[in-house]
């Protein structure tokens, strides 16, 4: 069994929108204590509101994962560094090309109609992202992925025509 195994992982950066539901949940456990200084029947309020955060903050905290295992891709989300979950798993057979997110190749494809959009980077500014263009089940798809460099040069190697760097 020679299957080429690489794994490589990146933490996403907080976005506004997990941004101000964090707040919004510190804000209802505040809003939740002054509550319960009105009546002593109020006091579930506040513990229903930390319940409730305890459960929910982990998991706006995410985290991918790129499995490389001789020629398929798998993209896996990890939520609060507990819950994993496979999102897309696409074959190299099924990949018309992966580049650099900035090419002139990929820069083609921004206008195609008909897409579905990934995005499993870490939303950086400086990141190095590559741009994976596909079908899974007859779908086009576009990926966004920060893979190092150990992860391309297994790709390259299965198909180089594909893999550009």
């Amino acid at each position: 069994m020679n299957d080429t195994y690489v794994e490589y992982g990146v933490k996403q950066k907080g976005t506004a929108k997990t941004f101000l539901c964090k707040a919004a949940f510190i804000v209802a456990i505040i809003v939740g204590l002054y509550i319960s200084t009105l009546s002593q029947f109020l006091y579930v309020v506040p513990v229903v509101a930390v319940m409730l955060a305890i459960y929910f903050i982990p998991k706006f905290n995410y985290e991918y994962e790129y499995i490389y295992v001789d020629g398929e891709f798998n993209f896996d989300r990890i939520m609060g560094g507990a819950k994993r979950k496979t999102i897309l798993k696409i074959d190299l057979e099924n990949v018309e090309m992966i580049a650099p997110s900035d090419s002139e190749e990929i820069v083609a494809y921004n206008h195609k109609e008909g897409m579905k959009d990934y995005n499993f980077s870490s939303l950086m500014p400086d990141a190095k992202t590559y741009t994976l263009i596909g079908s899974v089940e007859g779908n086009y798809l576009r990926v966004v992925f920060e893979p190092n460099e150990k992860m391309i040069e297994a790709a390259r190697a299965k198909s180089r025509s594909k893999v550009r760097a």
